[in-house]
């Protein structure tokens, strides 16, 4: 899986929810490729996306 698909794929997992798959492909990526590589190539994008979303007022708090 490349990096555009993980960031989609956890991107939907936090949206819909579903916390183990999300953690899942984190701890998955992190052994892959450790841990900061993890949080700075695909959490931080995932959570600016988030943050974009919010801003702009396509998702809430209150969804998930």
């Amino acid at each position: 899986m490349d990096i555009e698909v993980a960031r989609t794929r956890l991107l939907d997992f936090i949206l819909i929810g579903e916390r183990k798959e999300a953690m899942d492909l984190l701890n998955d990526w992190a052994h892959r490729f450790h841990w900061r590589a993890t949080i700075v190539e695909l959490l931080e994008p995932v959570l600016h996306e988030i943050g974009k979303r919010w801003a702009a007022e396509n998702i809430s708090l209150a969804a998930g």
